[in-house]
């Protein structure tokens, strides 16, 4: 009596479901990486956009450790632009990844924030 013997997939049936996934990811990538709307309304960055803000909101954290070590405890000599205090930060961290804008600094409260649409949060 022999037994029966089990095989494995075919080339063929292995292809086959490659496309049938590569198909389905073709269908949901361009919405997922481009963003958009949830059911409710609210917008929803995509994973680009998201990596964007990110790196917005470090520059900006950075900018202002960097403003708190330089003023510190002295109030007469608060720095009235952004680039007197911040001459050892490179140029490209001064301005938002996204749109390029230089980012504004308020002299009077010390604070740093972005211009971008949707960076005003940071």
């Amino acid at each position: 009596m022999r037994a029966k013997q089990s095989r494995g997939f075919s080339l063929i049936e292995i292809l086959v479901v490659i496309v049938v996934i590569g198909v389905l990811a073709a269908f949901v990538l361009p919405g997922y990486l481009k963003g958009g709307k949830t059911p409710g309304g609210k917008q929803v960055e995509s994973p680009i956009q998201r990596g964007h803000s990110v790196e917005c909101m470090n520059n900006l954290n950075q900018i202002r450790q960097a403003y708190q070590i330089t003023t510190g405890a002295d109030e007469e000599n608060r720095p009235q632009t952004l680039d007197e205090f911040t001459s050892s930060i490179p140029t490209s961290m001064k301005r938002c990844p996204v749109g390029g804008q230089p980012y504004q600094f308020d002299p009077a409260t010390g604070r740093v924030a972005c211009v971008q649409p949707g960076h005003q949060r940071h």
